[in-house]
């Protein structure tokens, strides 16, 4: 009987020992992002029929610390895994538009509706003056402002949707390098089973995942042996241990980066998450932007040169165009002629001094309705543009907060089951810590009963 209580209180030290180490370890990552609180499974250990548990009283050998689970809701975890990737779609269209953004701050006197003004005023003061070279040469100023602005405008667009596409092929090696730690740790998931060092292995797993459906709304698929397979756009990405790693190909028809699964495959379709948000940006707004000012640069070349060379100089120049360049933004300039020679303005209808018929008519080309298929003015066609911008990024940061919102309140339900509570926790040790105080006094019962034993036998 002393060796079978014996046996019954040491499984007890091992298995509240266990116990109370799970209970430390959670205490210890209370702060940590994706931990998982851990829990000890104890069973009654059976009576194996040995020589320690023959007797017909007996009904076992003790306790048993069976395995260490780690806390987890599947359903929540995959939801809020499918609202980060659109969380992070919101996010990156959001950030990427906020800097277009800051390229429309028209607030101050260098912006472009400013030039635009400027450049009619001026051309209304020289048909009050046309004889003025003054007025002539202010005429041409206001003007390299504004297709100097519309210019530097276009370009400053069009690097911003370089960069993001460069951004592209940085994004993209980055979901390859986190496919392959999540097909390492499926490896070393599979190898530990459902021993402890499991947890750790899985709460890392989990946070790569995490970052792949932020990244580019990476979707996990539990397999059997505890492996997870990582899919995009309905593609697996991760298949166990195999990668198949994604590609960023230049299209030879757009210039820009495509994503693709592996070299030469196919592109991938409904891209979500940050890079989804980059790709939205590069691919249909900042286009639209640059679309509105070409045809904006296109409206104000036709428009004035249509006029300008019906005008005379004072130098009896005429059908001089005003403008030059084109399409659109490119090469947009005045006409160097007028810049070497402002005298060949053509302000005059008549070629008759003081007359400035033509630069009024010029001037009065403001309030003409010439963009936007007849329906704009060149302000409001481009404060039209503004506006779109701003809405653009208004309605990224209205979608981005809704998803915060779902993210939140998702993951404060994850954590209601695998987050760490201090109060659960304290009680748990006390609880574990008094049972193997209770074991050990067991032992020590145990010893002075078989030296009790022992003095018995010796005085026979």
């Amino acid at each position: 009987m002393p060796l079978r209580a014996l046996e019954i209180a040491r499984t007890a030290l091992s298995s509240y020992q266990t116990a109370l180490e799970v209970t430390a370890q959670n205490l210890a990552n209370i702060q940590t992002e994706g931990y998982g609180r851990r829990r000890v499974l104890l069973s009654a250990q059976s009576n194996d029929g040995g020589i320690l548990t023959q007797s017909p009283v007996m009904g076992g050998m003790g306790v048993l610390a069976e395995r260490i689970e780690r806390a987890g809701d599947a359903i929540v975890e995959a939801q809020l895994r499918t609202d980060l990737g659109r969380l992070g779609l919101a996010e990156g269209r959001e950030r990427s538009l906020l800097r277009a953004e800051a390229l429309f701050t028209d607030l101050s006197e260098h912006g472009l509706s400013n030039a635009l003004d400027e450049f009619f005023s001026r051309l209304q003061g020289l048909a009050a003056q046309p004889e003025s070279m003054v007025a002539r040469r202010g005429v041409i100023t206001s003007a390299q402002r504004l297709t100097d602005g519309l210019v530097e405008r276009y370009g400053d667009l069009e690097r911003l949707r370089f960069e993001y596409d460069t951004q592209v092929e940085t994004t993209v090696n980055e979901i390859n390098r986190l496919a392959h730690e999540v097909a390492l740790l499926n490896t070393r998931a599979a190898a530990l089973g459902p021993r402890a060092g499991a947890s750790t292995v899985l709460d890392e797993r989990d946070r790569a995942l995490s970052r792949l459906a932020t990244l580019v709304g990476a979707e996990a698929k539990p397999q059997a042996g505890g492996l997870v397979d990582v899919l995009i756009g309905g593609r697996r990405l991760v298949a166990g241990a195999t990668v198949h790693e994604l590609g960023a190909e230049v299209d030879p028809l757009t210039g820009m980066r495509q994503v693709v699964f592996g070299e030469g495959g196919p592109v991938v379709q409904g891209l979500r998450g940050e890079l989804g948000g980059v790709l939205a940006a590069r691919d249909a707004d900042l286009p639209s932007y640059l679309a509105s000012l070409d045809e904006l640069a296109d409206a104000l070349r036709t428009e004035i040169n249509a006029v300008h060379q019906t005008g005379i100089g004072l130098d009896g120049t005429t059908g001089v165009d005003f403008f030059t360049g084109g399409p659109g933004v490119a090469g947009l300039a005045v006409n160097e002629v007028l810049v070497q020679a402002p005298q060949a303005i053509g302000a005059s209808a008549t070629g008759a001094p003081g007359d400035g018929a033509v630069a009024m008519q010029l001037a009065e080309l403001r309030a003409k309705l010439a963009v936007g298929g007849g329906t704009e003015t060149f302000q409001s066609f481009y404060a039209e543009l503004v506006g779109q911008v701003g809405a653009d990024v208004a309605e990224a940061e209205e979608a981005k907060t809704a998803c915060m919102g779902i993210v939140e309140g998702l993951r404060m339900e994850l954590d209601s089951v695998i987050g760490v509570s201090l109060d659960e926790e304290a009680i748990n040790m006390v609880k574990y810590q008094q049972a193997f105080n209770a074991a050990a006094r067991v032992v020590s019962l145990v010893a002075d009963l078989a030296q009790t034993v022992f003095e018995a036998a010796s005085w026979r």
